[in-house]
This record gives structure tokens, sequence and C-alpha cells, in this order.
């Protein structure tokens, strides 16, 4: 992946350190193919779109998503006006188990962004047995996920949220 200033690359080491305790360095010693990253994206929106609509929050999320990875704003802008289907969906052969759980993961996250539809839901294990990804996986993934969630509730607690004036 290239970024094209220093500014998306300090977004890039933010979000890799944050949700995946590394650096943005670390992942770039291996180059990502604008095709698989746009089917990688198409995915998220094919499950977003699980409900028939991809309200502005999800795809928000997804563009966003794809900056903070590191992706060129033209690979990013050429997602505003994608509505796969998700039994249209096409995969990426390079693909490993871990990359397939990654999309899943990211996939229950972006849906959730403005509340999880069955139909989300129902997308979601649709892409994974495309993917031939097992049931338990996936399974497995929204626990954690709904964990990660619980964890940043009782942060809040704590925290609470007199702190979001200090947020630009």
């Amino acid at each position: 992946m290239q970024t094209k200033d220093q500014g998306h690359k300090l977004l890039a080491e933010y979000f890799f350190y944050e949700i995946y305790g590394t650096t943005y360095d670390s992942f770039q010693s291996h180059s990502v193919s604008k095709e698989s990253m746009m089917t990688y994206a198409k995915i998220l929106l094919a499950c977003v779109n699980g409900d028939g609509e991809i309200s502005e929050l999800e795809r928000d999320w997804v563009m966003g998503a794809f900056l903070a990875r590191g992706c060129p704003k033209e690979w990013v802008q050429e997602l505003e006006d994608l509505n796969p289907d998700i039994n249209d969906l096409s995969l990426d052969s390079s693909w490993t188990m871990s990359d397939r759980l990654g999309i899943l993961y990211n996939a229950l996250k972006a849906c959730d962004v403005d509340g999880t539809a069955s139909g989300e839901r129902e997308a979601i294990y649709k892409a994974a047995k495309v993917m031939d990804v097992p049931q338990e996986k996936v399974e497995q993934l929204e626990a954690i996920y709904q964990e990660e969630k619980e964890l940043k509730s009782k942060l809040m607690e704590v925290i609470g949220k007199d702190w979001f004036h200090l947020v630009a």
C-alpha cells in the first residue's frame, strides 16, 4: 500500500496500532493490490447492504476504514456509489483463512455502526459460506466483537463522555 502524504501515513500508523496492536510499517512489507482491496471493500459493503440499504454511517465507516488502512484516496472514492449484492461476491484466491476471518470481523463492525439488522447478519454468514469459513468461526468472531463492545462501554463508564470536548 502506498500513501500519498505524511498525514495519511500518520493516520495509518494510528489505525494499525489501535486496531491490531502493531505498526503500519510492519504491514508495508507486503504489497496489496487495488483489486484485492476493492474486493474486500465490496464484501463489507455487500454485508452492510444485507438489509437492503447502505446507510451513510455504514458507507462512511467503510470508506474511513480503508483510508485509515493506507489506501489511496482515489481508491476509496470509488466506493461512494457501490451497492454490491451479497449474491454477486467474488473472492481473491490468495486470501488466507486469517484474511477471511479479518474481513468478516470488520464486516461485523461495519454492520453495527447503525445497529446490525438481521439481513446484515445473514449477509455476513452468507459471505462466510462463500469464503469457506466455518459457521463456528463466525460465531467466535461475534462473541469476541461483543466482548470488545462491552469493554469499550466499561471504559466509557470510567472515563465519562466529558472528555469528548478534547476531540477535534
